[in-house]
């Protein structure tokens, strides 16, 4: 992924998965900025994501607001984005 993003630094890839081993675990083995989607609401101390959120519906924001907190300056456009690109997803994802 980050060949193909063509980042310089991985720390600019934002990994969102549910699993906190494989998904949020490995990303941030190789430098990724997380976001654990934590459905269950399960406990997990060092979870080590930089953000959690328990709905998948939250995404759009919580992303926008870690954009804001790294400075990004194209963070006001991601909400509507995401909201065009949603639509295009089928239902049972959205």
């Amino acid at each position: 992924v980050i060949e193909l993003t063509k980042v310089d630094h991985p720390s600019e890839i934002c990994h969102i998965g549910d699993s906190i081993y494989s998904d949020i675990g490995g990303a941030r083995s190789v430098g990724m900025r997380t976001i654990w989607v934590n459905r269950s609401g399960a406990e997990a101390a060092e979870h080590g994501a930089d953000l959690v959120v328990r709905c998948v519906a939250d995404l759009p924001t919580t992303v926008e607001e870690l954009m804001k907190a790294l400075g990004c300056s194209n963070a006001a456009s991601t909400n509507a984005d995401a909201a065009k690109d949603n639509d295009a997803l089928p239902a049972e994802i959205t």
